[in-house]
């Protein structure tokens, strides 16, 4: 037996409207191929469906019976087209999203809010990460992008800078270098110096840094944020070189964003699996990530 949806599309019609002429204006198609759809179909099921009485056609109880299983199998397909519809509409099918947790304070928050007045019914899940080393694993695993400040060598994603500029040093209100128009690295010789955690990539660049001029700083506060580097800087702690290429983003009351040299370049990229196809809401972002929405 080889049915089709339109021959049972007629049937239902057909049954609903008692005549074939108004199923065939549902339906968009001319009366005789209507009647055609409907002798397939019984060709096909094997037993009488209708019985004309004048103009009408009234279903045979063998028709009626039929007709039940029908419902319940379009009602099925109506299931799957508002699922469907519901998934192209960004409704169900979430944008997932991971990022370190000085990104997470600032800069993820604008690109959220950029995309969900892009689109706003989308859902947004964002996840925050201790280092670029976790942000890639994930995106690698199940996120549709990763944010970190490290170019990635793995084969296996592919990147986009997004946001790039060059570290400060932070120095409190009154501190001897506040006076000044730059902070170098011999300035902080002997100096405090409050430092990232010692799993991020920035803090290995400063280390690298430090080491490659012979410079030592002393190092007795550890912050995973630049936020909170912030405040320690504030409260007259020491100093401290922030990976941030937005530090003008920051209210800060207690200290000064000092520009440093040797220049530390600082980069935002955006990291994605190569072997994932992209959801629709995946790559509508990606899509507005390439228009400049964050500069």
């Amino acid at each position: 037996m080889r049915l089709t949806f339109r021959q049972i599309e007629a049937f239902q019609h057909v049954i609903a409207t008692g005549s074939v002429t108004d199923a065939a204006a549902i339906l968009g198609v001319s009366q005789p191929a209507v009647s055609r759809l409907l002798a397939d179909f019984e060709t096909q099921v094997g037993f009488k469906l209708f019985l004309r009485a004048g103009r009408n056609l009234n279903p045979t109880p063998e028709a009626r019976m039929l007709l039940d299983t029908v419902r319940r199998a379009f009602g099925g397909l109506d299931r799957i087209r508002e699922a469907a519809e519901t998934i192209r509409d960004f409704q169900t099918v979430p944008l997932r999203l991971v990022t370190t947790s000085s990104f997470a304070v600032r800069v993820l928050p604008d690109l959220v809010a950029a995309f969900a007045r892009r689109r706003p019914d989308a859902r947004i899940a964002l996840d925050v990460q201790s280092t670029d080393d976790a942000v890639e694993w994930l995106t690698l695993e199940a996120y549709d992008f990763g944010f970190a400040c490290t170019p990635s060598a793995n084969p296996r994603l592919s990147q986009r800078d997004i946001l790039t500029g060059e570290a400060v040093c932070l120095v409190p209100a009154g501190h001897p270098l506040a006076g000044g128009t730059q902070v170098t690295v011999s300035d902080l010789q002997g100096e405090s110096l409050i430092a990232y955690r010692a799993d991020s990539q920035f803090r290995h660049q400063v280390d690298t840094l430090l080491a490659a001029h012979d410079v030592q700083p002393v190092i007795r506060f550890e912050a995973r944020t630049t936020e909170a580097m912030i405040r320690l800087v504030e409260r007259g702690l020491g100093l401290a070189l922030v990976g941030t290429a937005r530090a003008e983003d920051y209210h800060m009351s207690g200290c000064l964003a000092l520009p440093f040299r040797p220049a530390m370049p600082y980069v935002l990229n955006m990291i994605w699996a190569n072997s994932r196809a992209p959801t629709a809401i995946a790559a509508d972002f990606a899509e507005m990530i390439a228009q400049g929405v964050i500069r």
